[in-house]
């Protein structure tokens, strides 16, 4: 058997799932809940706390409710703790910890909402794409 696609997902992808329970960000996060799903799943905890953040302060989402979510994603995801700082994108420094994560957790894609991340694919052999073409990403990788 085949060892499993290393994913992590943008912070935008967990907010648009969190936005949109019938879109396909939300979509995608029920896949990396399944037993039979042919990925897996990492995350950080500085992914996890900028979706904190923005649920609560821009989205105005209920503070249980957000803390409901992000279980929920602790619960497909493998959180693992970066250890480089990197240096990758200038336009917005915070999206460096995409690539911290990804890099950390040997992943092989990358999926982003955010024109300045996906511009940089691929970056270290890391695929990134669009949370839209993910099932097209998987059948090439």
């Amino acid at each position: 058997m085949n060892p499993k696609l290393k994913v992590v997902f943008d912070g935008n992808v967990y907010i648009a799932a969190a936005n949109n329970p019938s879109g396909p960000s939300e979509a995608w996060l029920r896949v990396a809940g399944r037993q039979a799903r042919s990925f897996d799943l990492y995350t950080s905890q500085a992914i996890l706390n900028e979706v904190t953040r923005k649920l609560t302060d821009k989205f105005k989402l209920p503070p249980e409710k957000v803390k409901q979510f992000v279980e929920a994603i602790r619960e497909v995801a493998t959180v693992v703790k970066p250890q480089q700082i990197l240096k990758v994108v200038k336009a917005d420094p915070d999206d460096n910890m995409l690539f911290e994560c990804a890099v950390e957790a040997k992943a092989q894609l990358l999926v982003s909402a955010d024109k300045e991340v996906l511009k940089l694919s691929p970056y270290q052999g890391i695929g990134i794409c669009h949370p839209g073409d993910l099932k097209k990403s998987l059948r090439k990788i």
